[in-house]
Order: C-alpha cells, then structure tokens, then sequence
C-alpha cells in the first residue's frame, strides 16, 4: 500500500469552498472535517492508496479576544484530537493593528516547513497539498528537489481546470503537478457537522 500525506490549509480550504459553493451563507455555517476531506483525496490518488497521516494547520483564536470563535475552534480540536492519523499545528491568531477581523500569522511559513521536512524524511510514498496560498510557491519548489512526490488539490466549479492561485502558479511554472479535482459534493459530504441555520 502507498502510504500517503495529505497536507491541509485549514482555513484557506475552507473559506475557498465556502465561498465557491455557499457564498450566500455566512462562513460559520460550513465546516470541513480535515479526516473525511482527507480520504477523499486518497480516494482519488492511485489504486492501493492508504491515508498514512493529515497534517492540519490552522490559526487558533484567543479566548478574551474572540470567545465564541475560541469556543468554536476548542471544540473541533478536541475532536478531531481524538483521531490518531490527524496532527495538527495551530498558531495563535494576531489581533489589533487596525483590523476589524483577526489574521493567521505562522500557519503558512509552518506548513512549507513542514512540507519540506517530510518530503525530505521520505516518510511518505505520496504527499497532497490541499491549499490555494500562494506563500506556499517556495515549499513546493524545495519539495520537487527530492524524489517523494507531490500532488496538489483543488476545488472545482465543474466547469474548467480546477484551480487556485497556488495552482495557477504552480502552472505558470511548468511544474509537472497533478491536481484532484474536489467539486460542490466533496465540500458538502465532508462537512464537520450538520449545516446549521444562520441566525
């Protein structure tokens, strides 16, 4: 069996199929499981595939600053602590300076040292990188410098390639990726829990 990797940037994950599939709903509405995202990626990855390890990354709220989105977050950590094959990475969020919303600070530099790492372990048969973030164009370049390979995912409209910046990028490069098409059905059948009415 290939063992495989899958990668995942959180919130960039989310918030891209948020906004492409449910762009009418407000964004605590959806939720994607990183475990059930993840073994559909291997499902579409090669016969004799197994899903080795995710590593989910992702900002983490601070409990004065944002209670309910820490209450939110606490929750999902703990449950999806309790899966063996997830690791995961959270990085405090950074507030102030003028912004209305808080920011992930760390997540991507986090994840493309990671990526690289693992890469280089040669602990994985295959890594999947699922984000769309452009910061991540040099992780992946150091990535292709050694022999585990790497596959990109994406979301999809259905309609033409499926696509970010990230992927876009990547083929601007002429790097010789392949990218798993995930469409409207993946984002809603790996959804964390029950969609819940917006207030």
């Amino acid at each position: 069996m290939l063992k495989i990797a899958v990668f995942l940037d959180y919130s960039n994950v989310h918030l891209l199929g948020h906004d492409l599939y449910s762009p009418n709903l407000n964004r605590w509405t959806t939720h994607i499981d990183p475990r059930l995202i993840a073994d559909r990626i291997v499902e579409l990855t090669a016969i004799g595939s197994e899903l080795e390890r995710v590593h989910l990354f992702r900002g983490s709220p601070d409990f004065q600053r944002d209670p309910e989105a820490a209450k939110l977050f606490r929750e999902e950590q703990l449950r999806w602590g309790t899966d063996p094959k997830v690791a995961a990475r959270y990085e405090p969020m950074l507030y102030g300076c003028g912004r209305d919303v808080p920011k992930e600070s760390g997540v991507d530099m986090r994840l493309g040292l990671d990526l690289v790492d693992a890469a280089r372990s040669h602990a994985f048969d295959k890594i999947v990188l699922f984000s769309g973030d452009s910061d991540l164009v040099p992780a992946v370049e150091e990535v292709m410098k050694t022999t585990t390979p790497l596959e990109l995912a994406a979301w999809s409209d259905g309609n033409e390639m499926p696509g970010n910046v990230l992927t876009e990028i990547c083929r601007r490069k002429r790097f010789r990726l392949w990218t798993h098409r995930l469409n409207d059905e993946d984002f809603w059948s790996c959804q964390d829990r029950p969609l819940r009415t917006a207030a």
